[in-house]
């Protein structure tokens, strides 16, 4: 059987439609769990730390800048919307399953490519509040210089990434065959 479009070998004796997924179309999914979930906590680290943070340059309420809470606004969303994204597929990818079908090419890149987004806008979303947490943010006891080297660290796998899965997604939108074999 080809982990690509069919269920794994022993499937079939194991109940439930999960088991009836293929496999190598859905790796993005499993990774993008990982990524979701960095990205969830960096997010919540985030925004508790500013309810008390106070700037060492003029003694403000970092919560106050505007451009801070513009920040935690477009993090939440791209967190939000990832976990959406991939839940949908996972939803879709199992009501196939218990119809007793198989996945269309197109679901597969289609999957292939929601899942790659969500996890580029998980990336996104740390690279936001990194990128206003200021120099503290370095710190080695600080847990957001953790979350960001490991959510890119998981970024970097090619399943979820996005230059390679989303061009696959392109080629079977116009009609050309995937260039990529485990499609």
């Amino acid at each position: 059987m080809s982990l690509v479009t069919c269920a794994p070998a022993g499937a079939e004796a194991t109940p439930g439609a999960v088991y009836e997924l293929p496999v190598l179309p859905l790796i993005p999914h499993l990774v993008s769990g990982t990524i979701s979930g960095i990205a969830r906590g960096a997010y919540e680290d985030f925004v508790d730390r500013l309810k008390t943070q106070v700037s060492v340059y003029n003694d403000s309420r970092i919560a106050e800048h505007t451009t801070v809470q513009l920040k935690i606004a477009e993090a939440g969303v791209l967190i939000d919307a990832a976990r959406l994204l991939v839940r949908d597929n996972w939803m879709e990818a199992h009501r196939i399953a218990e119809a007793g079908q198989r996945p269309t090419l197109e679901h597969r890149a289609r999957w292939r490519r929601d899942a790659t987004h969500a996890c580029s806008g998980c990336v996104r979303a740390v690279d936001l509040i990194y990128g206003v947490s200021g120099g503290t943010a370095n710190y080695l006891g600080n847990e957001l210089q953790r979350r960001f080297r490991d959510i890119h660290a998981a970024a970097a796998q090619i399943h979820v990434s996005w230059d390679i899965n989303g061009p696959e997604f392109g080629r079977v939108a116009t009609g050309l065959a995937p260039a990529n074999p485990y499609l």
